[in-house]
């Protein structure tokens, strides 16, 4: 039992907007990808990997290399990517975001 909550994966959603602070967003999910769960007995949750998905505002993009962080991270979303749907019934980022966090 303690072998399949080590196993599990935490998952981190990290928003950005046109902040200062979205300067260090690659350092940032650099630094998230190589925390490791710390020693925790059975009955709590741990992680072998994280999983970060970066979604960010186009003001934030004048703060960081968009190559860098797509580098980093998992998935890197824009604002842009939020209207790519075309009917109804179509996949939705912010809802498929939400999902990716269960």
């Amino acid at each position: 039992m303690g072998d399949e909550k080590a196993s599990e994966t935490l998952k981190v959603l990290l928003g950005l907007t046109g902040s200062v602070a979205s300067i260090k967003a690659v350092q940032l999910v650099s630094n998230l990808k190589s925390v490791r769960s710390p020693g925790l007995d059975a009955s709590q949750r741990s992680w072998s990997t994280v999983e970060v998905r970066v979604v960010a505002t186009e003001r934030a993009r004048h703060f960081f290399e968009e190559e860098e962080l797509r580098r980093e991270a998992d998935e890197v979303h824009f604002d842009q990517d939020e209207w790519e749907w075309k009917d109804r019934g179509d996949p939705v980022l912010h809802i498929g975001s939400s999902l990716c966090l269960k």
